[in-house]
């Protein structure tokens, strides 16, 4: 019995030349493939190459005087597997594609039933069960690590090693159909980026540029730029930067701040009564001038006489030479 890839030698048990030499030797039917006979000592060898099942041989030696018989049963079996990543990379890349094959997979007369792993391939990655040839997109960064791959067939098992590696990569974001990115002053807003790679680490900054408005800043690991933002800001581009250990990704983005109306109210203020020939002076308890500046602060019905109004503060000051009832006014910002 033989066993395919493995070298047979089958010799005969006895071989009787009887005073003259042996001329030759021959075999039928033909030996499978990798096999052969030697002419002059009838030694069957080589290394076989399909599986037989058992099957008689006739084995004739020829002599000067004649001819002799034997007769050799043989059965060739299949054998284990033989694998091997020679030469093959393992190196990857986070978020990128990764094919692995074996260099050598040859079954060895018997289908290869399974294909298995260990340690457990980095998330993304997977085994085919019968060519043994990992791929997927690497969803997981990992220092080199010895994988051992094991092919069965029905003869058994083998098994072969490979190092991967998975490295990170610079990170890749944008803002793009983010919201957040116009809004009003004084109120609160979140901007997130829409779509962020992470390279497979963690962040360890983000920045902007230029400035952000007052009230809004970045958070240093997500890049996410929240607050309450001020005051009235044009559209201005910013651009953002994220870093991890394996560099640096930017990408830009607009952002505006439009004012509100402004709102102001004298409800608390002292001075809303004296007496003439003495000095005032009104200031509005509240003054919010909506993200922006005051353009022009107006009063109906006109003050008395000696009294005027700021038109950038809406503050009421002055002396009033004369007596004046109790009035109403209207003050517009």
């Amino acid at each position: 019995m033989g066993f395919i890839s493995v070298p047979l030698l089958i010799a005969p048990t006895i071989l009787q030349p009887n005073g003259a030499p042996i001329t030759n030797c021959t075999i039928s039917p033909a030996l499978p493939s990798g096999l052969s006979i030697d002419p002059n000592s009838c030694v069957v060898s080589g290394i076989p190459q399909v599986t037989i099942t058992q099957r008689n041989y006739t084995i004739t030696a020829t002599n000067s005087a004649g001819v002799g018989m034997a007769s050799l049963p043989m059965v060739i079996m299949p054998s284990v597997p033989v694998i091997s990543y020679a030469g093959v990379s393992g190196s990857g890349s986070f978020g990128s594609e990764l094919f692995i094959s074996p260099s050598t997979l040859i079954n060895n007369g018997a289908w290869i039933t399974s294909c298995t792993v260990s340690p457990s391939l980095p998330m993304g990655l997977w085994m085919d069960n019968y060519t043994c040839s990992i791929s997927g997109t690497v969803m997981q960064v990992i220092p080199q690590t010895i994988f051992t791959i094991s092919a069965t067939n029905s003869a058994g098992t083998s098994t072969a090693q490979i190092p991967i590696t998975i490295s990170p990569t610079a990170p890749e974001f944008n803002y793009e159909g983010s919201v957040g990115k116009t809004g009003f002053a004084q109120s609160p807003r979140t901007i997130t980026p829409r779509v962020f790679n992470y390279g497979g680490v963690s962040i360890t900054n983000c920045t902007i540029t230029p400035a952000l408005p007052t009230g809004l800043s970045i958070a240093p690991t997500t890049c996410v730029i929240s607050g309450t933002a001020l005051y009235e800001s044009t559209t201005t581009t910013y651009t953002v930067t994220a870093t991890n250990v394996a560099g640096t990704g930017s990408t830009t983005l607009d952002i505006s701040v439009s004012p509100i109306p402004p709102t102001l109210s004298y409800s608390s203020s002292t001075g809303t009564t004296g007496l003439a020939q003495n000095a005032m002076s009104i200031t509005p308890s509240s003054l919010n001038a909506g993200g922006t500046s005051i353009t022009n602060c107006t009063i109906t019905p006109a003050l008395p006489s000696g009294l005027s109004l700021n038109t950038t503060t809406c503050v009421i000051s002055g002396t009033p030479p004369n007596e004046s009832s109790l009035t109403t006014y209207t003050v517009t910002i």
